[in-house]
């Protein structure tokens, strides 16, 4: 009788062994599955990332700042923001809503001191957040930046109100509205501007009504509407756009327009 029950405990023993043995093995295999399990809302969510970085490659996307940069005040790491004003369509399809974010940082900030002449600030555009949540990683070159016609229209207004007859008929001075730069207007005069990747021209824009006679438009290159400023855009080599000047610290308002371009 006692060897039957200790028969009968070594088998129950063996048996309960065998079944934890079982349970672990199949807890680390659910475990396992379970790290590598992609839910479907994720992998489509990826799957619209990827579809709209595609899609937006090499579109140009007309944006202003929503609050401003300086030189002077900001650092390195600091985000930048801007908001598209236009929708962007590629084949028809609108793959940038308006009002939708394209968001970056500041790269490098300078402001011009006793021994530097030149004050700098470094922008990168790295993504854009569409309307519906859609957050879609893409580089954006600043192809061209230009004053605020709304900050120009603001500014003007008092002026044209209290003006004379004689003086709206033959303004004295061209200004410049939002987007200055160390509060320096821009001369009267056409804008030049060379091509995408390289520094732009100097130039002035005059302003009639408080509306800037050379709007920005998705051939637009360089800098508009502003003095002794120069931009070097974002280079497949380099993700950062670069805005300096010799005279004044750079400071773009809240509201200046610019022409981001998503790189390819």
């Amino acid at each position: 009788m006692k060897r039957y029950f200790s028969t009968t405990l070594a088998g129950l023993l063996l048996a309960g062994m065998a079944f934890a043995q079982s349970s672990a093995s199949s807890e680390t295999s659910a475990s396992t599955s379970a790290g590598a399990y992609v839910s479907p809302s994720t992998a489509a969510h990826a799957d619209s990332s990827a579809s709209a970085s595609s899609a937006i490659s090499g579109q140009t996307v007309p944006a202003q700042l929503t609050k401003p940069v300086d030189a002077r005040k900001n650092k390195p790491g600091d985000e930048v923001v801007a908001k598209t004003t236009q929708d962007v369509k590629s084949n028809g399809q609108v793959v940038i809503p308006r009002g939708s974010k394209i968001v970056g940082h500041v790269t490098e900030a300078k402001a011009r001191t006793k021994g530097q002449n030149e004050s700098s600030l470094g922008l990168a555009f790295d993504r854009a957040i569409l309307k519906n949540g859609t957050n879609v990683p893409v580089t954006f070159a600043v192809q061209a930046i230009g004053s605020s016609a709304m900050a120009a229209q603001a500014e003007e207004e008092p002026l044209a109100a209290s003006a004379g007859t004689a003086s709206m008929a033959a303004p004295t001075a061209a200004r410049a509205g939002g987007g200055l730069v160390g509060g320096v207007g821009a001369t009267a005069g056409g804008v030049s501007n060379t091509a995408a990747g390289a520094t732009g021209s100097l130039g002035g824009a005059t302003r009639v009504g408080g509306m800037a006679s050379a709007p920005l438009s998705a051939t637009s290159q360089g800098v508009v509407g502003m003095s002794n400023v120069n931009l070097v855009s974002a280079t497949s080599s380099s993700t950062a756009n670069k805005i300096t000047s010799n005279s004044s610290n750079v400071h773009l308002d809240s509201g200046t327009e610019m022409i981001l371009r998503a790189n390819q």
